[in-house]
């Protein structure tokens, strides 16, 4: 079997872009204030389940099942 050593490297590369995408998610950096604007941006809490079930797809045992779950009430998707 020979194992691309390539592989490894893209699958880090992508863990580190996913990471610094989760983290500027203004969520994290948002007052009160701004995150009830946010619950009602359904754009942005599309893409912010999309981000979290990537994330849930490269790191499954470190998946935020509570967010996801959270963010597909507010989107009406569960």
């Amino acid at each position: 079997m020979v194992v691309d050593p390539n592989r490894r490297h893209c699958a880090s590369l992508r863990h580190n872009a996913l990471t610094a995408e989760l983290l500027k998610a203004p969520v994290l950096h948002a007052d009160e204030t701004e995150k009830s604007s946010l619950r009602a941006d359904g754009e942005f809490l599309t893409e912010w389940l999309e981000l979290l079930t990537r994330w849930g797809e490269i790191e499954p045992y470190k998946q935020d099942t509570a967010k996801v779950n959270m963010l597909r009430e507010l989107l009406g998707t569960e």
